[in-house]
């Protein structure tokens, strides 16, 4: 088997899967719970809670555990959209784009290799900054691969919007991309996904400010500075071992690097049809998106699937519905095309003979499909 759809969901780490199982047998015990069992998870909890603020080297934030990156994602936009208007980019995850009140949403815009088109942006924030609550986005387009810089974004909030709170979403980036020491002085809160990296699912989290009380989603037993639920501490416990395992390949992100473009070079020279839209963009090396014309990209992906090669056309999130996707749409891809997108994403365990094996099959099934459509139009 060969699956290369990491972005929607990554198999578990054998490591953290022997965690979890442990941890199920083990810690059993509520962390809330008065009593010395509960009082010696509560300390693995909060052990393990200083280990992950120190890989984003911070003091200045907490971590909120939540069962899902759209529960924090949620949480964020329905604590801020009833004081203002919300940056964010349709181009985004639907945890995002979904739960923004229409009324509220203030989109900005992309151009044509994936990027904000930051010239509109400017001019968008010197008309409604005052107004703008909160700018959240993600880290790492899903879709494209391209990576937000932040940092201008944060320098452009601080000078038309001091007042709104900017939140990333995390998801693509943790366990890949080496996190510098100023990403939370430039973001003020950040959304974090177990099982894109190696972890369970069932497990995400957000970082935010010290003694900032957010309103709550589930109404309960306030157990983590207002959200409610009994912490799922074996989850936690298997996530923290896949941060520790991938946090700790510092060169994973050059290496895939040379693999993706080992990979481009490869198609390009088997099918010179192919295009790359955002490949001229700063782009995360995990994930690939490509348009092949005349073939329709489920056509493809089934054939794919027969070979036991697992591959996307979208955000899992995005999938299932068959309407105009707005993802592409936001992205500038042309309407004609968006039937042609595929979307393949990696892992620090995906080899480069994976990757070859798949090219290979590609090249092959693209040309046969492409011969059988001649043949059908004469």
């Amino acid at each position: 088997m060969i699956y290369l759809d990491h972005a929607a969901s990554t198999p578990i780490h054998p490591e953290a899967l022997e965690v979890l199982q442990s941890s199920f047998a083990q810690d059993f015990a509520n962390p809330s719970s008065p009593h010395a069992l509960g009082r010696k998870t509560l300390e693995q909890l909060e052990s393990i809670k200083k280990d992950i603020i120190k890989i984003f080297q911070t003091q200045e934030k907490e971590i909120i555990f939540t069962g899902s990156a759209t529960e924090s994602n949620n949480t964020i936009i329905n604590h801020f959209q009833a004081q203002g208007k919300i940056l964010f980019s349709e181009a985004d995850h639907p945890s995002i784009t979904a739960a923004i009140s229409l009324e509220k949403k203030c989109p900005a815009l992309h151009n044509t290799t994936g990027d904000l088109d930051w010239d509109r942006l400017e001019n968008q924030l010197q008309e409604h900054g005052k107004n703008i609550s909160l700018a959240i986005f993600t880290h790492i387009n899903s879709q494209s691969g391209v990576i937000l810089d932040y940092q201008r974004l944060a320098d452009l909030l601080k000078q038309y919007a001091p007042q709104a709170f900017f939140h990333l979403d995390f998801s693509q980036t943790l366990g890949k991309w080496p996190i510098p020491s100023e990403l939370c002085r430039a973001v003020d809160g950040l959304t974090l996904s177990s099982h894109k990296m190696g972890g369970p699912k069932g497990i995400a989290a957000h970082l935010i400010p010290k003694g900032k009380h957010l309103t709550a989603l589930l109404k309960g037993g306030s157990q983590q500075s207002g959200r409610s639920s009994t912490i799922a501490f074996p989850l936690i416990k298997s996530w923290h071992k896949a941060i520790l395992i991938n946090c700790s390949s510092s060169n994973c992100w050059l290496q895939m690097k040379e693999q993706t473009q080992k990979l481009y070079l490869q198609l390009k020279n088997k099918i010179p049809e192919i295009q790359f839209p955002f490949e001229t963009n700063d782009c995360s090396p995990f994930i690939a998106c490509f348009i092949l014309p005349l073939i329709s990209s489920d056509i493809l992906m089934r054939h794919l699937e027969m070979e036991d090669i697992y591959i996307s056309t979208t955000s899992a999130c995005s999938s299932r519905h068959a309407q105009e996707n707005p993802v592409l749409a936001a992205l500038q891809v042309p309407p004609e095309l968006s039937n042609n997108v595929l979307r393949i994403s990696f892992s620090n365990e995906t080899s480069a003979a994976e990757l070859e094996q798949f090219a290979e099959y590609l090249s092959f099934c693209y040309k046969q499909l492409k011969s059988l459509l001649k043949k059908k139009r004469k």
